[in-house]
């Protein structure tokens, strides 16, 4: 079976960049090449963290992912291996691949080595082509972790809580924060479906705190089942719960920020 390299950054899909850092992988493998997206917004580590803890839990065995959103490029920031349930990212050290090896299991971590592996000239703007797809490519081609790299332990872990949320049982609360607002504006919370659903049930109306106001908002089966331009609650396809309009944007109605607050008291 024919091993898959895919590439996420913040390049921009109508740039040159991810076709060249596609042309280098393609050039040293037969893998299957995917394109995760190139549309992170600039130097956004934390949306591209979330972006590849998304979908990586998706892929094969064998699966190896270039992930480059990089402001640190050219600076002493290392390039990193994650290696995690069969699968392996490539990118900078800098939190970027951490959360999504850890939703596969333990990582082991490899600090980059200037080796054979890596293109001769280097440029100081563009390690993603130099540097993270040829290793990207000839893992997926087999090469040995320890020929890649070393061992390290002291790679970058960020405190992204994708998968956090708390319900306060005094006030009856639940409590989370943003970690994504997608092209729709639906802004999606770190609160786990599970938790909601030990202390709600659908069509049942909270009060979601903003500033000082409180908004009355209920949880939909989805967002066909709320009024046309409802503010609403839905699962989504992550089980994190998610403010949506239906048909409308809830970013551009509410303002929520990502890194902001989430409050929702049970009425």
């Amino acid at each position: 079976m024919r091993r898959i390299l895919t590439f996420l950054s913040d390049f921009g899909s109508n740039s040159p960049y991810p076709a060249v850092v596609r042309a280098v992988a393609a050039g040293i493998s037969e893998a299957q090449l995917i394109d995760i997206t190139h549309e992170i917004q600039a130097h956004d580590i934390r949306q591209g963290a979330f972006v590849l803890w998304c979908t990586a839990r998706y892929y094969p065995a064998g699966t190896v992912h270039c992930a480059v959103v990089d402001p640190g490029v050219g600076t002493q920031r290392r390039g990193l291996i994650l290696t995690a349930g069969e699968q392996y990212f490539v990118g900078p050290d800098n939190g970027l691949l951490s959360a999504a090896a850890h939703s596969l299991g333990i990582p082991s971590a490899y600090e980059i080595t200037n080796s054979p592996y890596v293109r001769s000239a280097i440029a100081s703007t563009f390690h993603a082509r130099d540097v993270f797809a040829p290793v990207a490519a000839h893992l997926a081609n087999g090469v040995p972790l320890e020929k890649l790299g070393f061992p390290i332990t002291d790679w970058t872990r960020p405190d992204y809580d994708f998968q956090g949320g708390r319900f306060l049982k005094e006030s009856r609360e639940l409590q989370g924060q943003v970690i994504y607002i997608d092209r729709f504006g639906n802004t999606i919370t770190n609160i786990p479906a599970k938790l909601v659903q030990e202390h709600m049930s659908f069509d049942q109306e909270l009060l979601l705190r903003r500033h000082t106001k409180e908004i009355p908002v209920r949880l939909r089966q989805s967002y066909g089942f709320a009024h046309h331009h409802e503010l609403c609650l839905v699962f989504d396809s992550h089980d994190l719960l998610e403010i949506a309009v239906r048909e409308g944007n809830a970013q551009e109605k509410l303002g929520f920020q990502v890194g902001e607050r989430v409050t929702l008291r049970l009425a």
